[in-house]
């Protein structure tokens, strides 16, 4: 954007309208100071700023005079004049004539300004009244003073009247003053750029594009904003009930989260019911188990017991025959010892018969 307005600036500086308002800065700025200041008699300034500082001078103690529709219509005329007046050449000088009657028609023009229509007590509603009529009056005191013809004047005016308004809001304060400066100041530069040739439009004051009289201009922009006042309640009611809608749906979507948070809290409580069901089964499955367990190693137990029982009973019964059997071969060996002592009997026997 910087760069973009050096660059349109550059190329704006070859413009028409550009060397008309250099060459005016240049005049009207230069150091030739020859207009005079009010209560400074040695003090000498350039006619744009003469104009601007006597027109401060004038209604700096608010004193200047005014009527109804409320205005201060000298203030911004005559300090322009008699700038004007002292930087023309010698022998182009107004008259007092002329000086008169210039300043009739700048403040005539604000007279008409004011009362050509019936809006213009909505001026003072918005802005300072001679900050509208002020610079028009101004432009065309000095435009009779410097002769300027048909087409000069109405440009002049036109020109004035881009450069009016100021708000009322500082209509208390030290700012007030240059309220009036301004406008001497304004009119007397729209003059002189009309003079070297600057255009603007001529139905400034007719056309409805145009100012439409100014208080045209300010009905149309009072209903404007009355309008876009409007439109503003609108959107912010809309704003509002967009802000309600959206503060419902925030609601029920909190309520929505509510609720799932309720029913996952509710889904949590019953798989914890399920888990501590599922535990307490398992619990129940272990206690049978180990039940069976203990069962089982009683069987087991009683099993061995038997066994060993029988073993025992086996064990004694195997002592039984054992002693059995000792008996029977103690019987058979006592039976042999028998047999042989019979057989040694009859061997005796024999023996004995024998011999």
């Amino acid at each position: 954007m910087i760069l973009d307005s050096i660059g349109v600036g550059l190329l704006g500086s070859s413009s028409h309208v550009f060397e008309l308002a250099l060459q005016h800065c240049q005049q009207m700025y230069a150091p030739d100071y020859i207009s005079s200041v009010f209560g400074r008699r040695h003090t000498r300034l350039s006619p744009s700023l003469a104009a601007f500082v006597n027109g401060v001078a004038v209604h700096s103690m608010d004193f200047d005079d005014t009527w109804h529709p409320a205005t201060h219509p000298s203030g911004a005329v005559l300090p322009a004049l008699l700038a004007i007046a002292q930087m023309l050449p010698g022998n182009a000088k107004p008259s007092g004539m002329d000086l008169l009657l210039a300043f009739n028609v700048g403040i005539e023009i604000q007279g008409r300004l004011m009362r050509f229509s019936n809006e213009a007590q909505n001026i003072p509603n918005r802005f300072h009244p001679p900050t509208v009529v002020g610079p028009l009056g101004s432009a065309a005191a000095c435009s009779r003073l410097l002769s300027l013809d048909r087409s000069q004047c109405s440009n002049a005016l036109a020109i004035a009247a881009s450069l009016a308004g100021a708000p009322m809001a500082n209509a208390a304060t030290q700012s007030k003053p240059l309220h009036i400066g301004n406008a001497a100041r304004l009119g007397l530069e729209a003059a002189l750029l009309a003079s070297r040739g600057l255009e603007a439009s001529t139905l400034i004051l007719d056309s409805t594009p145009g100012c439409a009289g100014f208080l045209l201009l300010l009905l149309l922009l009072l209903l404007l904003l009355l309008l876009l006042l409007l439109l503003l309640l609108l959107l912010l009611l809309l704003l509002l009930l967009l802000l309600l809608l959206l503060l419902l749906l925030l609601l029920l979507l909190l309520l929505l989260l509510l609720l799932l948070l309720l029913l996952l809290l509710l889904l949590l409580l019953l798989l914890l019911l399920l888990l501590l069901l599922l535990l307490l089964l398992l619990l129940l499955l272990l206690l049978l188990l180990l039940l069976l367990l203990l069962l089982l190693l009683l069987l087991l137990l009683l099993l061995l017991l038997l066994l060993l029982l029988l073993l025992l009973l086996l064990l004694l019964l195997l002592l039984l025959l054992l002693l059995l059997l000792l008996l029977l071969l103690l019987l058979l060996l006592l039976l042999l010892l028998l047999l042989l002592l019979l057989l040694l009997l009859l061997l005796l026997l024999l023996l004995l018969y024998s011999a």
